[in-house]
């Protein structure tokens, strides 16, 4: 099974056993929700109220008992008052038990008694009290009848207590259970998480771990020199895949290995001259200071020697000078010149002249060369405040890349360099922002044609390094050169060098 299709169907089952978990969750978390309504805003406030109704009659027996006996209006006041508090008491008592038909019909069981009693015992006696029928009243208040209906109406609200409190006992015990269970299913996701992760952890070192590793050290024994260790295939179907990939280049390697230490012996008996012109025109490995970067990228036409050369050099007064020229031609021959251009110019760069004067110097330092010409960008560069100073002799715009991606096309300040066309060549300045870049190139970057006969052109490189802006020197030059390759149909025609200076955010 491919890789892909196990991490999918791994994916899935954890995502299954998590919608489970969470559907079970919230289910449980919504049933705990409602019986803690149920108890804490209905049954709750109703054991309350129910209390407050039985006060409120006691109270209205007390008052009128009271009354009777006294004949003072503050007692009467106390009966008035139970009595109204008595109807607030059944008023809220219907609205908090309206989900509940047996208790609200206790509720007007209870409402009905008291109201019996209201009208047959506690009005009457009242009523005799007030009209100084004394006699009349404490017979009323011993009759047996009076008795029986107070203890009907406080036997009638003790049963809506008691039912109050069965139905608030069984809401607490369904919470309790809920929370109970709620409590289980997070400690059951806990150990469900915590078996995913197990399992998930044993499948990625068997599908992953392993077989990288054993990729890795088989990769790393032939890259540190052993060509003939075979690499064998590992793992999923994917890896597999890179493993015999990197065992055909391992056997291309070593046939490209053959193939250039036989070149290599003809190099050594035929061309030693052209080696050396190659080490002598390669840049140098001059450090820079701290927060700046250069990456050069040099392809030659033709063999291994061409006309393009690029160069750091320390000027030595914490200054550093950047230099890249493009010598018309190809081979042996125009190496050998551009040998002595690179040295002429280095040369005046050492000696303190601006990149305008540079320029001069060489093309007197050359003297007559006939029809042979450069073309090149020398920058002399403040790397602590990053301004610096250059001068292009009829060479491809430089880009200057702010740390925005914005991009400026410093142009040519003078014409190309040969005995045949006189200076003089002006210099200008431009400032390197942190997170930006100074990029120069030779034509050969810009001039490969694709299948369809199109250039890859400065716009298209442009665009490039743009949308490479944020990556570092390195990788910018290598996106420009893998993208010129990539649409040169038929390989590089000319001679292609790329230098990217970086600065630091």
């Amino acid at each position: 099974m491919r890789l892909r299709r196990r991490v999918q169907l791994l994916a899935l089952a954890f995502v299954a056993l998590i919608g489970l978990d969470v559907a079970f969750a919230v289910r449980l978390t919504v049933v705990r929700d409602n019986t803690t309504e149920v108890v804490e805003e209905r049954l709750n406030p109703a054991r309350a109220e129910v209390a407050a109704l039985l006060n409120a009659f006691i109270s209205q027996e007390t008052g009128q008992r009271g009354y009777i006996i006294t004949g003072r209006d503050g007692q009467l006041d106390v009966y008035l008052n139970g009595r109204r508090s008595a109807a607030r008491a059944v008023e809220e008592l219907r609205r908090l038990l309206a989900a509940e038909p047996a208790l609200l019909g206790g509720v007007e069981a209870s409402q009905a008694a008291i109201a019996r009693w209201q009208e047959q015992v506690a009005e009457p006696e009242i009523a005799a009290k007030r009209s100084g029928r004394v006699g009349e009243a404490e017979v009323l208040v011993e009759a047996e009848g009076t008795l029986r209906l107070f203890e009907q109406a406080t036997a009638r609200i003790d049963e809506v207590r008691r039912g109050v409190n069965v139905e608030l006992m069984q809401a607490e015990e369904d919470r309790d259970r809920a929370r109970s269970l709620t409590t289980r299913v997070l400690v059951a996701s806990l150990v469900i998480a915590l078996g995913i992760a197990v399992v998930t952890r044993i499948l990625i070192t068997r599908w992953f771990t392993v077989p990288i590793d054993d990729l890795r050290r088989s990769v790393a024994q032939v890259a540190g020199g052993d060509l003939d260790h075979v690499i064998e295939s590992v793992g999923p179907p994917e890896l597999e895949e890179v493993a015999d990939g990197v065992e055909a280049m391992r056997r291309r390697i070593l046939t490209e290995l053959g193939d250039a230490d036989r070149a290599r012996g003809a190099l050594a008996r035929r061309g030693l001259v052209v080696l050396t012109l190659r080490d002598e025109l390669a840049a140098s490995k001059v450090p820079l200071a701290p927060g700046w970067a250069v990456a050069g990228r040099f392809e030659p036409a033709e063999g291994i020697i061409a006309g393009d050369w690029w160069d750091v050099v320390d000027l030595g007064d914490g200054r550093t000078a950047l230099a890249l020229v493009d010598v018309a031609g190809h081979g042996a021959a125009t190496g050998v010149y551009a040998l002595r251009t690179k040295q002429l110019t280095m040369a005046a760069l050492r000696e303190g002249l601006g990149p305008g004067e540079a320029w001069s110097w060489v093309q007197r330092a050359m003297g007559d060369t006939g029809e042979q010409f450069l073309t090149g960008a020398l920058v002399v560069l403040d790397p602590t405040t990053g301004r610096c100073r250059w001068s292009s002799a009829g060479h491809p715009d430089l880009l200057l890349v702010g740390s925005a991606g914005d991009i400026k096309h410093l142009e040519a300040t003078g014409p190309v360099c040969g005995s045949v066309i006189p200076g003089p060549w002006a210099e200008a300045e431009a400032m390197v922002e942190p997170g930006g870049f100074l990029i120069a190139f030779t034509d050969g970057l810009i001039e490969p044609r694709n299948k369809a006969g199109e250039e890859f052109g400065a716009d298209r490189l442009t665009a490039l390094v743009r949308a490479a802006a944020s990556g570092t020197a390195d990788a910018v030059a290598d996106a420009c050169i893998a993208a010129a390759r990539r649409h040169a149909a038929g390989g590089f025609t000319d001679d292609v060098t790329l230098v990217v200076l970086g600065r630091s955010r």
